[in-house]
Parts: C-alpha cells; sequence; structure tokens
C-alpha cells in the first residue's frame, strides 16, 4: 500500500498539469464571440502553448521525457445495455475492439486507452495491464499509427478525427513527436452525456457509488504508471510491531511512524505490568489520529483492564476524538491497535503513570546504641544507689 512507503525519491520529475484553456478558446471577438469557439492564435491554446514551452525547454537541455497522460471525462460508466454509441467507421477501422463491445451488448462499462501503436505502447500496456489485474471494470486499447498525426494521410486523418479530441494531439503533434495517452469514458457517445455533453444537465446528480469507483480504478492504475515511469524507490515501512511488555512505573507508547502515517494491515499489542507496590495505573492518550469508521472496525484502539486480550473491556477507539484516561483496577493494562489494508493516519501517543504504594517501618526493634547505653547507664545507677 501506499501508506507503507516512505523515504521515497525518484529519478524522474513528477509534473501535475492542469490546462487552462481549451484546444479552442472563446475570445472578445465581435466576429467569432457568437459561436464561443474562436481559434487561439497559432492554436497555441492551453496544451498547445505548454507542449511549445516544454518542447523548446526539452531541445535547449536535453533532458528526457517519459510521456503525458491525459484524462478527459472519465467517471461516466454505465453498464446497461446499448448505453454505448461508437464513431462511424469504428467497426472496420478497429474491428477487434468493436466486437469486444458488440459481445458485452454495447455496455459503457469500460475506460477507453488511446495511443499510436509505437510511440506510445509502453503508456498504453500500463494503463491497460493494471485493470487486468480487477475485472470489475475494463479497459480497450485503440492503437493508432505511430508519428505525427498532421504528416498521415488525409483520408486517416479524418477516418480516426474523434480520437485528437483532447490535449494529447498537442503532445503528438510536437517537433519531435512526444509519448501521450488520452484516457476517456468516451464522452458524448455513453449514456446521458449523449444528451449532456457540454450542456447544464450535465450535473453531479448523475453520479452514482459505481461511478465513483469506476474513477478509482482509473486513478490506481494512474499511480501505478506514474510509479514505473519515473523510477520510484522507496523503503517499506516495518509493519510487525509483535508484543511489547513495559514493566516500568512510567513512560509512553505510540503508533509505529507516529506522525506520519502508520503502516497498513497492522496489529500491535502492548502489556502494561508494574509491580505490587506501584498503584494507580493510569493511560492517558496524548494525541489521537485514526481512520473514523461506524464501530470502528477499520483502525482502531481496544484497551482491557488486564494482561491479555481475554481481560475485560474497557473501550474501543478510533477517529480523532481523544480518549478519556483509562486507569487500570490492578496492575496491568492491555493494549491493542489494529489498522486494515485502506487508509492510514497519523497514529496515536500516550503516557502511562503510576503512584508507589508508601510502606510504614517498624522501630521496635531497631537498634540504637546511644539509647541502649543511656539505659543501660541508668540500669547501673539504680543498682548502686539501691546498694
Amino acid at each position: 500500500m501506499l501508506s507503507d512507503k516512505h523515504n521515497c525519491s525518484r529519478d524522474h520529475t513528477l509534473l501535475f498539469v492542469a490546462f487552462d484553456l481549451e484546444e479552442r478558446q472563446p475570445t472578445f471577438n465581435v466576429s467569432c464571440s457568437v459561436s464561443g469557439n474562436c481559434s487561439c492564435a497559432a492554436g497555441l491554446c492551453g496544451s498547445g502553448n505548454f507542449v511549445q514551452n516544454l518542447t523548446e525547454y526539452l531541445n535547449n537541455t536535453g533532458a528526457s521525457f517519459q510521456g503525458a497522460i491525459i484524462l478527459d471525462t472519465v467517471l461516466n460508466y454505465n453498464d446497461t445495455p446499448n448505453s454505448q454509441r461508437l464513431p462511424a467507421g469504428f467497426d472496420v477501422a478497429f474491428a477487434q475492439q468493436y466486437q469486444q463491445v458488440s459481445q458485452n451488448q454495447f455496455r459503457g462499462d469500460f475506460l477507453v486507452v488511446i495511443g499510436r501503436a509505437q510511440d506510445d505502447a509502453q503508456l498504453v500496456s500500463g494503463i491497460t495491464n493494471f485493470f487486468k489485474k480487477d475485472e470489475t471494470f475494463k479497459s480497450i486499447a485503440v492503437s493508432l499509427i505511430s508519428g505525427r498525426p498532421s504528416t498521415w494521410d488525409q483520408i486517416y486523418q479524418n477516418a480516426v478525427d474523434n480520437f485528437f479530441r483532447s490535449d494529447h494531439y498537442h503532445f503528438w503533434n510536437a517537433e519531435p513527436s512526444l509519448p501521450a495517452v488520452f484516457l476517456t469514458d468516451s464522452a458524448d457517445f455513453r449514456g446521458y452525456m449523449q444528451q449532456c455533453y457540454h450542456k447544464n444537465c450535465d450535473d453531479i446528480s448523475h453520479v452514482t457509488p459505481v461511478m465513483v469507483e469506476f474513477l478509482g480504478q482509473t486513478a490506481d492504475s494512474l499511480v501505478e504508471v506514474a510509479t514505473n515511469m519515473t523510477s520510484e524507490k522507496c523503503q517499506t515501512k516495518k509493519t510487525d510491531c509483535g508484543i511489547q511488555q513495559l514493566t516500568t512505573a512510567e513512560g509512553e507508547i505510540m503508533t509505529p511512524y507516529y506522525n506520519t502515517e502508520y503502516p497498513n494491515s497492522l496489529v500491535c499489542e502492548w502489556i502494561i505490568s508494574v509491580n505490587a507496590e506501584q498503584k494507580d495505573l493510569r493511560l492517558t492518550f496524548t494525541a489521537f489520529e485514526l481512520e473514523e469508521s461506524v464501530n470502528c472496525t477499520a483502525d482502531y484502539v481496544v484497551m482491557r483492564d488486564g494482561k491479555d486480550k481475554s481481560a475485560p473491556l474497557i473501550g474501543k477507539y478510533c477517529g480523532r476524538t481523544l480518549p478519556e484516561p483509562v486507569y487500570a483496577s490492578a496492575q496491568s493494562l492491555y493494549i491493542m491497535f489494529h489498522s486494515d489494508e485502506l487508509d492510514a493516519f497519523k497514529g496515536f501517543k500516550a503516557d502511562w503513570t503510576s503512584t508507589e504504594t508508601p510502606t510504614i517501618k517498624s522501630t521496635a526493634h531497631d537498634y540504637h546504641p546511644v539509647t541502649w547505653q543511656l539505659i543501660s547507664f541508668l540500669v547501673l545507677m539504680s543498682l548502686a544507689i539501691g546498694q
């Protein structure tokens, strides 16, 4: 899990870019403001301007470029038969992919991964291979010919025009051409987006839980591909706490990697046992931030009044609310921390204290030489007087 990694480094820089302009951008020019779809000067809106600057930088520095992953409408998941429409001529140009969709009754339940056969092969396979790990959601790769699109035969350009509809096109058409892959749910070719694409009815009311899961699958695939592309190297957090026996009168316990993120799938146990002369054993939480869950079923802390997991339960805690101090009825407390395989948080820190039971020393038989010498003297004096 991601939260089990720390001290990470990368051989390549990872950039997150949000283009602030569309490929075609409205202006205040009266002649085109009616349509609201005016071209930028030299076609350098948003990604076009970015790619021009990037190409300049790469040419001047000699730096390498691993590739770009472009996302454009990736939330719409629809497993209803006949919810997926395809561009004209798709059945001829991409017969294998058409057969996949057809055999699945034209359900819109897949992510489309668009790239060029050679230039973008590594990016395409990275995404599609990840989707194969969990067959809940599917991906379909669409491979175009290699090279710069502006150099392709005009008939072919017209046939695949629907696959140029996002920011990847500027990467493909750069000089030299840059690797890029386009991820999409097919936009206005699927479900409600056939009526609502670029309209007010494309709103959050259409979002369903399965759409969010679909988006999560795509995000997870991006993480894996980006990790591989940037040659990420990390240390793995130790995930075996074991059982810690604590016998001092006071001390502190905390989750592993406290104040960063504790590892996933973790079980830690602490047994605090003070000696018979100690009393008022108390555990006080000084910081507490775990995953919140109903009935604390995800990440949690269990406290028991005794030496082991069979001792009477004091409480089970999770979330961010600091638990009240806990007192032991005798000389022992059992604490267990559990984390699941999902989210991780800062963890907790707690102090335990105890007080020493006062002891009363008997002085009846203590030897005091001066006192006995005085008594002896008085006795001798009494005897002398008596004589």
